[in-house]
């Protein structure tokens, strides 16, 4: 008996869709850990926060399959010269 039923939980099948997009967020998630948590040594909270922010501006410079390999920053920049 699967724990929905016992419980009483309605449960949605995935949408391809949705499928995908989750499968691109799971993916991104594996490549942040082998870039910047297996490799971060963090000696205070600050330093860990400086370390991310860092990492972070960047990874939005890495163009990415997702985006037609542009970079985040590039489809930001687009998008905001659009408004």
């Amino acid at each position: 008996m699967r724990l929905s039923h016992k419980y009483e939980v309605e449960q949605e099948e995935l949408k391809k869709q949705m499928f995908d997009l989750k499968n691109k967020v799971e993916r991104q998630h594996r490549i942040d850990e082998a870039r910047f948590y297996k490799k971060m040594r963090m000696y205070s909270l600050e330093d860990g926060r400086k370390q991310l922010e860092r990492y972070n501006a960047r990874s939005n410079d890495i163009p990415k399959i997702c985006l037609n390999f542009r970079s985040p920053n590039e489809v930001l920049a687009e998008y905001l010269a659009i408004m």
